[in-house]
């Protein structure tokens, strides 16, 4: 009789354990049912999607906006209207030219254009371009200033219009400069726009050189098809002269090698001068030594 109440009073704790289990779960189940209810029934990763949403929507909205102000106070404005376009510096492009290449003219929004991509694309179509800018001045005044190549050499042929600047790059003239030395034996297939490299480098170093008025060579041509120097045409008391010419990195441009050319070339204008320089109708000014004289 004592052992079945021990058995009924365990049995009745069980009981009461497992139906407080029961209660807290319930609780637990009825919590979450609330949060979920005041959440409107969404859950937080749905809430923090939708916050992100609304903020990206936002964003558009006051982009478009500001856009739209924009348009409206200046690109579609009337009072911007391009009633004077100054256009300076160039000379072998004429007025219409440049209006043509830009898309800039009077009537035009002095804001409907964007002025870093004009410029890109003005020096993509005008390789004879060398620096290009565009200033507004409000209300309604347009400024291009344009820096034109200046050319130094023509390139391919004697009676070519292709020519290159001091940088090498080359572009074309409607004019043809029949005063300028021409650079012969280019290896390089050459287009507008295209920069010289290797020995019509060299030829334009020997070019500058000799356009300094203290040497005095009048130099007609320059043949670059040797790979290890280039020979100079010099027009000299109505005869023409060869100069082999070389120098220490002669195929890539520098200050040390501008001097180094400019140094073998005062030496040649110096032997060209003397009774015995006249003698000879080519020079060799290839070796570190001194200039020598070649009969034939």
């Amino acid at each position: 009789m004592f052992w079945n109440r021990r058995r009924t009073k365990s049995l009745g704790r069980d009981i009461f354990i497992e139906n407080r289990v029961d209660l807290s779960r319930a609780a637990m189940r009825h919590r979450a049912r609330a949060n979920t209810r005041g959440n409107g029934g969404r859950s937080p990763v749905m809430i923090a999607l939708l916050a992100a949403v609304s903020v990206v929507a936002g964003c558009a909205l006051v982009w478009l906006l500001m856009v739209e102000t924009g348009r409206a106070l200046y690109s579609e404005n009337p009072r911007f209207k391009i009633v004077t376009l100054e256009i300076r510096g160039a000379r072998v492009l004429t007025r219409e030219m440049v209006k043509e290449f830009t898309g800039i003219r009077e009537g035009r929004n002095m804001f409907d254009f964007s002025i870093k991509k004009v410029r890109k694309d003005f020096l993509t179509k005008v390789p004879f371009a060398r620096r290009m800018s565009i200033s507004r001045v409000l209300p309604d005044t347009v400024i291009i200033e344009i820096e034109e190549r200046e050319a130094v050499a023509r390139v391919g042929s004697k009676d070519g219009a292709m020519v290159a600047d001091r940088d090498g790059v080359v572009f074309f003239l409607r004019h043809r400069r029949e005063d300028l030395p021409v650079i012969l034996g280019y290896a390089y297939d050459i287009k507008g726009g295209d920069t010289l490299k290797g020995m019509g480098l060299a030829a334009l170093d020997a070019i500058e050189a000799c356009a300094d008025p203290r040497l005095l060579l009048r130099l007609e041509a320059v043949d670059v098809s040797a790979p290890d120097h280039i020979k100079l045409y010099i027009l000299c008391e109505g005869s023409q002269r060869e100069i082999l010419l070389a120098w220490k990195g002669m195929e890539t441009r520098s200050e040390e090698g501008r001097q180094a050319a400019f140094k073998k070339l005062c030496r040649v204008a110096e032997i060209l001068q003397t009774p015995e320089g006249k003698k000879y109708p080519k020079l060799n000014a290839m070796s570190d030594g001194d200039v020598r004289g070649l009969a034939g």
